[in-house]
């Protein structure tokens, strides 16, 4: 019989924004050693959970304990005292700085009379890239990168820290394949330490491959709990909604004529020519890994970058245009990094 208290507890955490109720008496327990996935639909209270767990938030009613000692943080650096880590959706990096200084921020490695070990601080550089596979200068400015490595940036200094519970909001939803793999492969390792990691996704394969618990959140309330076998994705998507969903036929899709043809498009990322068209009623991915220039692609495709070669929408052609010509001709991007790089215009 185990007596030792969970690393981490939430007891009955209430949180209101205004007149609105993001969490209702959740509670639940993280053992060490353990992955714990949270998953919910959009506005369930996932983010707002994995704040207060970090200290971000206060709740305005219940508690957390750690280690059985009852903690009321009054923001994220004093529960990072207790061990916690979270990386958020969205990224705090400092632009201004080198992947070097970003990851070794407030932790550098000093010498006497408080000088930089600057041989210490790029050999701790290198072994926290190495922990996601990310091959990039260490003296590169991050504001220079493209989301994906940034996403992996946040990853690997919450990962060299060594954080016994680790807590990760929708930490693949720019990653590809490859490198959702090399995470979730650290993240087993980092369980098979003792550390713990809870894991707010929407991506249910990837909690199938790794949870060995999930927390089902439905409108702020806890609604369910999954463990081992039970963990599939009809059960999920059956607690998440709260009922069984109907099979989806398959969509029998008719294409029209070419509406975006581009043609021998090169730009500094795409030094190889670049040809694709999209027809009417067609959708088309573009994939690679991250820094393969998928989003330079459509910038320079869009007019923000600069381009040589062929573009065009419905006939007209937009191969010198900017991006006001590009929009007059039924053109939008919705760009990787809403939050810096979207606009909310009013008229």
């Amino acid at each position: 019989m185990n007596l030792r208290p969970p690393l981490l507890e939430v007891s009955s955490i209430t949180k209101t924004f205004g007149g609105v109720t993001a969490l209702s008496e959740v509670s639940f327990a993280i053992e060490p050693g353990e992955i714990v996935a949270i998953i919910g639909e959009n506005g369930a209270g996932k983010s707002t959970l994995a704040k207060v767990m970090s200290g971000v938030h206060s709740p305005d009613s219940g508690f957390v304990t750690v280690d059985g000692s009852r903690c009321e943080f009054r923001n994220s650096a004093e529960a990072a005292e207790y061990g916690i880590s979270r990386i958020p959706q969205e990224l705090e990096l400092c632009d201004s700085m080198t992947v070097e200084e970003n990851l070794l921020l407030g932790r550098e490695p000093l010498k006497s009379m408080g000088r930089l070990d600057f041989p210490e601080c790029l050999k701790m550089t290198r072994s926290a890239l190495e922990m996601v596979d990310l091959k990039i200068d260490p003296h590169q400015l991050v504001g220079d990168l493209g989301h994906g490595q940034r996403q992996l940036i946040a990853i690997a200094r919450a990962l060299h820290t060594s954080a016994r519970l680790l807590i990760l909001d929708e930490p693949t939803a720019t990653l590809s394949p490859l490198e959702t793999q090399v995470l979730l492969h650290r993240l087993i390792e980092m369980k098979k330490s003792g550390s713990a990691i809870v894991m707010i996704t929407h991506r249910l394969a990837e909690v199938e491959e790794i949870a060995d618990r999930v927390i089902v959140l439905r409108d702020g309330e806890n609604v369910g709990s999954l463990e081992g076998k039970e963990i599939q994705r009809d059960a999920m998507i059956r607690c998440m909604v709260g009922r069984d969903l109907s099979p989806i036929e398959p969509e029998v899709s008719e294409f029209g004529d070419p509406r975006l043809i581009v043609r021998e498009l090169m730009t500094q990322d795409h030094p190889e020519a670049v040809s694709l068209q999209v027809r009417s009623g067609e959708r088309v991915a573009i994939a690679g890994l991250v820094g393969s220039g998928r989003s330079e692609l459509l910038e320079a495709i869009f007019g923000l970058r600069p381009r040589s070669g062929h573009v065009s929408v419905d006939q007209c052609d937009l191969s010198r245009a900017g991006v006001k010509e590009s929009v007059r001709a039924g053109l939008a991007l919705i760009p990787e990094e809403r939050s810096s790089q979207g606009l909310a215009l009013q008229r």
